[in-house]
């Protein structure tokens, strides 16, 4: 598994978790799945983080955890990231809203990244992360064609992203849930 072999000086061990609200999951499962990726590496992409319980299953890993939770305006960005801060500095963070939701089709989609220097070797890498529009691409629905132009529209507003941060010399990961 990824957590298998030894780590090198400078490599690091980044986690992506959709931890699924759709429907919802009993509190005690975000919990466990919430712990169980902090267990795994030091960098965390969240996906699906939509109630506030959610949110506060990751906060309550406690003071050696940092977050980049966003507002866009008073809503929540579902695309947090977290950090291990004994490892982590956050350096910069940002979000971009790759296109607006559709009633009973699919909420507003983002892009989260922050920018981490390893206190260890002084390194920064950019950490992406995201969750695309689903049902693109396999449901026969009215909203497929809608759908499909949404995604192609966040896959593009990623790649100028992404480009921006390698133009400035900057590493990127990326990590999310594409659909």
């Amino acid at each position: 598994g990824a957590a298998d072999g030894p780590q090198t000086k400078g490599s690091f061990r980044t986690v992506t978790l959709n931890v699924k609200s759709n429907p919802e999951m009993p509190q005690a499962q975000v919990v466990h799945d919430v712990r169980a990726a902090a267990k795994e590496g030091s960098v965390i992409g969240w996906q699906e983080i939509g109630p506030d319980r959610y949110f506060d299953a990751i906060k309550d890993l406690g003071p050696d955890w940092g977050h980049y939770m966003p507002k866009d305006g008073h809503q929540r960005i579902p695309v947090p990231i977290s950090w291990n801060k004994d490892e982590w500095e956050k350096v910069d963070a940002g979000f971009e809203r790759t296109h607006n939701g559709r009633a009973k089709v699919s909420p507003h989609r983002y892009i989260s990244w922050v920018e981490l220097k390893n206190k260890d070797t002084g390194a920064t890498v950019v950490r992406v992360n995201t969750h695309a529009v689903s049902g693109a691409w396999s449901e026969p629905k009215a909203t497929t064609g809608w759908r499909r132009e949404m995604w192609n529209r966040h896959m593009e507003k990623l790649h100028d992203l992404v480009a921006k941060f390698e133009r400035q010399g900057k590493n990127v990961v990326i990590g999310g849930d594409f659909n």
